[in-house]
């Protein structure tokens, strides 16, 4: 979809918190024409990833922004995107999954929405395995080395729960420090529309993981203009 003036607690919050939020519309999204929209088909992770990682690179110029204390962090396409970033760069300290995606043949076997993939992969996975495989970010899982908090939902039939369980599992065998929250009465609106004291406690736990990941170290901790 697209990013507009709309609300989102979860920038807000983080905001508050005195972090710098950065997000941006990369090639995929809507808003721009279905050339702009379509142009990554069976290209998740590819053109999509490069112009996030500009954006980054152009707001890392700020000198209020300080480069070595980044996080990243998205829900459902932005899940699977967030894991996939972090098979692909070690730059970010920190990452936040909500209703990710991480092997695109469970995920296909367990969702309610197949019709998504069949039209952005071009066939189901026995039509297309290479792509199925190749975008699927638990392939590349051992390249992991961002600490990760991983949300998901105990009733989301969009992005089941096996997905996160196993990104859970390969990270928490390699080492890197990982923790999976699993929301209980909650669907894959968990972050729009679910019980107003699951919404309160996500936003804690998404500000304290950042909180503590990015926090400053050495001489920029005891500096006041320390700021993420």
């Amino acid at each position: 979809s697209q990013y507009n003036e709309g609300w989102f607690d979860e920038f807000q919050s983080l905001a508050g918190a005195g972090v710098w939020v950065l997000y941006t519309n990369p090639r995929g999204s809507s808003g721009y024409g279905g050339d702009f929209t379509y142009s990554t088909r069976g290209r998740w992770g590819a053109e999509d990833y490069v112009d996030l990682m500009k954006a980054v690179d152009i707001a890392v110029k700020r000198p209020d922004v300080d480069s070595t204390r980044l996080g990243v962090t998205g829900g459902s396409y932005g899940g699977f995107m967030t894991a996939w970033i972090t098979t692909k760069t070690n730059r970010f300290k920190a990452a936040q999954t909500d209703r990710m995606i991480s092997n695109w043949w469970s995920w296909y076997g367990s969702t309610d929405v197949q019709g998504l993939t069949e039209f952005e992969f071009f066939g189901k996975p026995w039509e297309n395995e290479k792509l199925y495989d190749e975008l699927s970010p638990i392939r590349f899982v051992d390249k992991v080395r961002t600490p990760t908090l991983i949300v998901q939902s105990e009733e989301d039939y969009r992005t089941p729960m096996g997905d996160a369980e196993q990104w859970f599992m390969a990270l928490k065998k390699q080492g890197v420090p990982v923790e999976l929250v699993r929301y209980p009465r909650s669907t894959h609106e968990l972050s729009r529309s679910g019980e107003p004291w699951l919404l309160v406690d996500r936003l804690g736990r998404l500000r304290q993981w950042f909180g503590y990941w990015l926090k400053p170290t050495g001489a920029a901790a005891a500096s006041p203009e320390g700021k993420q």
